[in-house]
């Protein structure tokens, strides 16, 4: 009997060892969750929020409530460009599986994250509205084409066309256009 009661307080030690370990994981858990908590992040509800985010800002993961107009929608890389009222921004569409037309007023519900170039928004709810329409282009010069300000933004350029190339792999056809500024290209997808 005394080897018995031997072998069962070893088994009762690695079982309050297992609730201790457990207890100590679940206690580790609320203090990650109170630190997240306890940051409360403002929703940004404006393109120009985001886009005024420094990098590492932006990277916090902000949540975003934005409404505005679909002006690009690629289904195969799963990204659009949504415009607001003032700005655009690249939105990363690859958690969400509803269709988006161009033109089409859209709500995007999602985290600030920071792109390639700029600061984007990684969606986790896009809502498509009945209505919307394009916004009207804002005319740019050459040297307003590569302005951060006319990021993502539907804007128009004038000039003669002096090249057409057609990219096989996706489809695109890629413009060469001069302006009396200089040369630049357009993308017609």
């Amino acid at each position: 009997m005394k080897s018995s009661s031997y072998h069962q307080i070893p088994i009762l030690k690695t079982n309050w060892s297992r609730l201790s370990l457990l207890a100590a994981f679940w206690a580790i858990g609320l203090v990650g969750v109170a630190c997240k908590q306890s940051e409360n992040l403002p929703t940004l509800t404006t393109v120009n929020q985001i886009n005024g985010l420094a990098p590492e800002e932006a990277e916090r993961g902000y949540p975003v409530q934005l409404r505005g107009v679909a002006t690009f929608d690629d289904a195969a890389a799963k990204i659009l460009v949504l415009q607001d009222s003032i700005a655009g921004i690249l939105i990363d569409a690859s958690k969400t599986q509803t269709p988006v037309t161009m033109g089409r007023e859209v709500q995007v519900e999602g985290i600030t994250s920071r792109g390639e170039s700029s600061n984007a928004v990684i969606s986790s709810r896009i809502t498509s509205l009945d209505t919307g329409k394009m916004p009207p282009p804002e005319p740019v010069s050459l040297a307003g084409l590569g302005a951060v300000s006319n990021l993502y933004r539907w804007v128009e350029a004038r000039g003669i066309v002096r090249a057409v190339v057609t990219d096989n792999t996706h489809g695109y056809l890629t413009l060469r256009i001069a302006t009396s500024d200089g040369e630049f290209q357009a993308r017609i997808v």
